[in-house]
């Protein structure tokens, strides 16, 4: 019952040490990503700085205040772009938080192989 115990314990350790070298892994490609001048022309200033502004103070414009359906469709596309740049912070942190996870999990590990000596 003991083996079978530990045989569970350490597939799921495994499974917890790939789930947090995926995050990790995703975390890195993003900040990469993030470092190269394209990236940061197209999608941080293009996108999040520059697209945003001009849906923003479209909304702001008497003309497009009549028009209900450019109002809904702006609201999205801000929607949308908040989404997407929460998603990135949300990459960011499980890749941080995950880095501790992998430590602790291959600390476990190694104590699991000292009982098994």
């Amino acid at each position: 019952m003991i083996e079978q115990d530990q045989e569970v314990q350490t597939r799921n350790l495994n499974a917890e040490i790939e789930q947090a070298k995926k995050a990790i892994a995703m975390r890195d490609a993003l900040v990469r990503l993030e470092s190269q001048p394209d990236f940061k022309t197209v999608i941080e200033t293009g996108f999040f700085k520059d697209f945003s502004n001009n849906l923003v103070m479209q909304r702001g414009m008497p003309e497009m205040r009549g028009v209900p359906e450019i109002m809904e469709a702006n609201t999205r596309k801000i929607d949308s772009i908040g989404e997407l740049n929460h998603y990135f912070r949300g990459v960011k942190a499980m890749g941080a938080q995950s880095e501790n996870s992998l430590i602790a999990a291959r600390e476990l590990e190694s104590s699991l192989d000292l009982y098994e000596d």
